[in-house]
């Protein structure tokens, strides 16, 4: 509201003025809106395209995400509540208003004008999964019409949608998932397009007063385009005069979701956290008991395996950078059993064999004794390289 509109509030509120219409206005309005729709309607014909000098319709299509009801990881699939928006030109409903009492707007539904209704397009949203079938969207009772004096028809629809995702978990849980779907039409190009300056109305979307993330994703962004796909094969972005009659309009949506699981720290990142330092512990200790604790931290990541098997998606197409690393660990881990075990048996073995010799030959066997020498070099080795593994993990785990 300007500041005149405001201070010609403010006097009419200082005299008294009635804001609210009398019954004598507002008979004159109904009477006024009966006649117009008489004009508008007397020869109107639904079915037929509202068609300018012959050239395409264009149709402008904003959409709107109310609400993201669920996302099913297992099922590929993401439910939404939208409000689309959709604006044309349809000439043959203009008109004078200075005629009609200053009526400038007229609402409907799709039933209420006319036996034949007024016109409405056929949209259909593709890409829908568990459907056999095309679904037009103004088969919605919930169809709300607004029409304008200069010819401007703006058609409103909340609906219910359930689009496919494309999920991939390699980055778990850090990834980001699309789903999408598409908006066409069974008009041809000549008859019928989507304006490019379609798309969705994001800014509003993201406001506090809107969901727009669900269970652990949170959506990041829409996109929008629209094109053409020439004889149900070649898809165009630029129509030419000549592709028209073979083209149909198509304008597809793709919704970017980032995953945001505040526990998956304490879920994943700690426990690997404690294994690894449980296995550097583990190779530090003296053999028997280093034997001993990994085979505990064995039982425990076979433990945190079944944990990380709930807690990671049922199917994913990429096997988490997380999942990878306690593969390894695990892997690891058995590899470092079988040789501490060689370890302790070659160890008790060698000296055994280097003090019999002593006793027996006087000087120890130069043989043993460098097989011994062996082994515990590569002990050291194993406790620096899992001392160097375990920061290097640790750093990528806090990272990711």
């Amino acid at each position: 509201m300007d500041l005149s509109t405001g201070l010609a509030l403010l006097n009419m509120l200082s005299m008294n003025v009635q804001l609210v219409p009398s019954t004598a206005e507002m008979a004159l309005r109904y009477d006024a809106e009966i006649r117009l729709r008489r004009k508008l309607f007397s020869k109107y014909d639904g079915t037929v395209v509202p068609l300018k000098n012959k050239e395409a319709l264009e149709l402008i299509p904003i959409m709107s995400i109310d609400h993201i009801r669920s996302v099913e990881e297992d099922k590929g699939a993401m439910t939404i509540s939208v409000t689309f928006t959709f604006t044309w030109m349809d000439e043959r409903l203009s008109w004078n208003s200075s005629l009609y009492n200053g009526i400038r707007t007229l609402t409907t539904n799709r039933y209420e004008f006319h036996p034949n209704g007024i016109w409405l397009p056929t949209i259909n949203l593709a890409d829908m999964p568990g459907s056999l079938k095309q679904q037009d969207i103004f088969l919605n009772p919930e169809v709300d019409v607004l029409i304008q004096n200069s010819g401007t028809v703006k058609a409103t629809i909340k609906s219910l949608v359930t689009t496919p995702c494309f999920f991939s978990f390699g980055d778990y849980p850090h990834d980001y998932q699309n789903c999408s779907f598409t908006l066409m039409t069974p008009y041809y190009a000549d008859v019928f397009r989507f304006a490019k300056w379609g798309g969705v109305d994001f800014a509003r979307n993201l406001m506090e007063n809107r969901v727009t993330d669900a269970e652990d994703f949170q959506l990041i962004g829409v996109e929008s385009n629209g094109y053409f796909m020439m004889m149900g094969s070649e898809l165009i972005k630029e129509i030419k005069p000549w592709h028209a009659p073979f083209s149909r309009a198509f304008f597809r949506y793709n919704l970017m979701m980032k995953r945001v699981n505040k526990l998956v720290f304490a879920q994943l990142n700690i426990p690997t956290i404690c294994i690894i330092l449980a296995l550097f512990s583990a190779s530090v200790l003296p053999n028997k008991y280093g034997l001993i604790a990994l085979i505990l931290t064995a039982m425990t990541q076979f433990l945190f395996a079944v944990t990380m098997v709930t807690i990671l998606p049922d199917n994913y197409n990429g096997t988490p950078i997380i999942g990878k690393m306690a593969f390894f660990l695990f892997f690891e881990t058995i590899v470092l059993i079988g040789w501490k075990l060689f370890s302790l048996i070659a160890r008790t073995r060698l000296k055994k064999q280097i003090q019999r010799d002593a006793k027996i030959l006087g000087t120890p066997n130069p043989e043993s004794v460098q097989v011994l020498k062996t082994v515990i070099y590569v002990d050291l080795g194993l406790i620096a390289y899992l001392a160097v593994q375990s920061l290097v993990t640790i750093h990528v785990v806090y990272l990711h």
